[in-house]
């Protein structure tokens, strides 16, 4: 709406944010209502009150830190493209055509803006925030004030790596692929220099001592050593296997990243992926001891219902269909069918073992309180199926039909006590999707 009096627009643009807020806010709690009784949402809220206040004031700094940064777009946006324009004279890139007034720079054909968006704000706002949760959440394992020079040091790092990725952008683009540097590059690359600078800061925070504290530990009476062991032994093992059922998903995810970053459409580089997660959980399979495989025809129906509603609730797929259709006209025949072999791999094979690890394994069970990741009995709580379910959802883009078939694996889960049941459900529903694509051309819905 457009109003004579900017005031008047602002009040009521503030209105109608406001309402929308507290609508959001009460369509929750309704929903909570309807899975869960008054008294026991009120008993979650009170023993995880602690829990929720930081989470909302986290959520509410990072939000403030974000708006207020916009004054910096400006200044940023300017030091950001001087430095991407050095970083491309001293690598000897030839014929640069740089207009510091326009902040543009290119090579040849190919030319981008450095508007105030890329100036990285982004990217250091996202930095600080994941360091600072995670300072507060391992506070006693880091020394203050020295910790806090963590800040600066990761947001100077994710900067310069920022002008770094600006100025490969337009060597790509110039000498590679116009299409993979802005169709690709461009989206993703600033996503994997955000994991690489944040996992790079943990593990040089957590390999100085200068930052680090490393606690003393007291040695156990003569009598309680061997109780003592047990009691450690059990715990690492555990541990152990709830990292090893994240593992395979974050590497799958990472594989993911690194593959789409140098495509356009179509993802040339997808066996890559299915090697990198056969490397994990081959790297992960004593940690995670795998149940004993066992044959369930609950499992088969399961995944072929799961199947039909995805395909159901997904509708049309046009452009990500023609998107692979094209992709491997533009491979020689030999090439187009190991692809197709390595996507098949992919999806009955690695990918069902590494989401439903993480979902139905991990995640399911800590919600839970269990810590029954692969194999026993776990409780059967109505947040946890939910919550782990619209979290597989999220992670498919397809939050709904992805949201129905989390909650259809993590009731296998459930009733089969074993991972191994919702893995099959899984893979019957990918490799029916498969060939349903392969026969009919809807690549989209994989």
């Amino acid at each position: 709406h457009i109003y004579a009096d900017p005031s008047r627009a602002h009040t009521l643009g503030g209105g109608v944010f406001i309402a929308w807020c507290l609508a959001a806010l009460g369509t929750v709690l309704f929903w909570c209502l309807a899975l869960v009784s008054a008294q026991n949402l009120v008993r979650f809220v009170r023993r995880e009150a602690k829990t929720l206040l930081m989470a909302t004031l986290a959520a509410t700094l990072v939000g403030w830190l974000a708006f207020e940064s916009g004054n910096l777009w400006g200044p940023m946006a300017q030091a950001t493209f001087v430095l991407a324009a050095f970083w491309l004279r001293v690598t000897g890139v030839q014929n640069i055509d740089i207009d510091p007034a326009e902040k543009i720079m290119g090579v040849g054909d190919f030319y981008v803006h450095v508007a105030s968006a890329c100036s990285g704000y982004e990217g250091i706002g996202l930095v600080v925030a994941f360091t600072a949760i995670y300072l507060w959440v391992y506070k006693n394992e880091f020394r203050f004030p020295q910790a806090l020079l963590l800040f600066p040091l990761g947001a100077m790092c994710i900067w310069l790596l920022n002008s770094v990725r600006i100025a490969a952008l337009v060597v790509l683009g110039a000498y590679v692929s116009p299409e993979v540097a802005v169709g690709g590059f461009h989206s993703q690359a600033g996503w994997l220099m955000f994991i690489a600078t944040s996992l790079g800061l943990l593990w040089f925070a957590k390999r100085v001592s200068f930052f680090t504290v490393h606690a003393q530990t007291e040695k156990p009476v003569a009598g309680e050593q061997a109780v003592s062991h047990a009691t450690n032994s059990n715990r690492h093992a555990t541990s152990e296997q709830a990292v090893a059922t994240l593992i395979p998903l974050v590497v799958l995810l990472a594989a993911s990243l690194l593959t789409s970053t140098f495509s356009a459409g179509f993802d040339y580089l997808y066996p890559l992926r299915v090697v990198a997660v056969a490397a994990a959980l081959a790297w992960v399979w004593q940690d995670l001891r795998w149940p004993k495989p066992v044959w369930s025809w609950q499992a088969i129906a399961a995944g072929l219902v799961v199947a039909v509603i995805w395909a159901l609730m997904l509708g049309q797929t046009t452009e990500a269909d023609n998107a692979v259709r094209q992709g491997l006209t533009t491979l020689s025949p030999s090439w187009a069918w190991l692809w197709l072999a390595c996507r098949f791999v992919g999806a009955v094979v690695t990918v069902p073992i590494a989401e439903e690890l993480a979902f139905r394994g991990y995640l399911l069970c800590t919600m839970s309180r269990s810590s029954n990741y692969v194999r026993g009995p776990i409780p059967l709580v109505i947040i946890a199926m939910l919550g782990s379910s619209v979290a597989f959802g999220l992670l498919h883009g397809a939050w709904l039909a992805g949201t129905v078939a989390g909650l259809i694996y993590g009731l296998l889960r459930w009733r089969s006590q074993s991972i191994i049941v919702p893995v099959i459900a899984h893979s019957v529903t990918n490799a029916s999707l498969f060939v349903f694509a392969f026969i009919t051309g809807r690549w989209g819905l994989l």
